[in-house]
């Protein structure tokens, strides 16, 4: 299990993180978000150690190829079924309340 390392993170910038974030933390959740945002943030912190230097760009999250079927219609909407469930409707198009002034 990793430790939380020091990463100038304290319960006044999870505060903050909350306010932007427009959430009411309780000061049990201000700690306990502390304490997991440092462990985040140190995991992190050890990534940054990686030796990369070495390893090329990837081009290509996948190199299999994968066929896919064409994009054809194979069962057309049936119109008169869809509306049949309409509480209201005007034709062919079913009426909604008017949402937008």
């Amino acid at each position: 299990m990793l430790t939380a390392a020091p990463m100038g993170l304290d319960r006044n910038k999870v505060r903050e993180i909350a306010a932007l974030a427009r959430l009411a933390l309780s000061p049990q959740e201000e700690e306990s978000l502390t304490t997991q945002l440092e462990r985040i943030l140190s995991y992190f912190s050890r990534l940054s150690e990686v030796p990369t230097e070495d390893v090329p760009p990837a081009t290509e999250a996948l190199t299999r190829s994968f066929h896919s079927r064409d994009d054809a219609v194979t069962n057309t909407p049936r119109v008169e079924e869809f509306l049949e469930s309409a509480p209201q409707r005007r034709g062919n198009f079913f009426v909604v309340p008017k949402i937008i002034e």
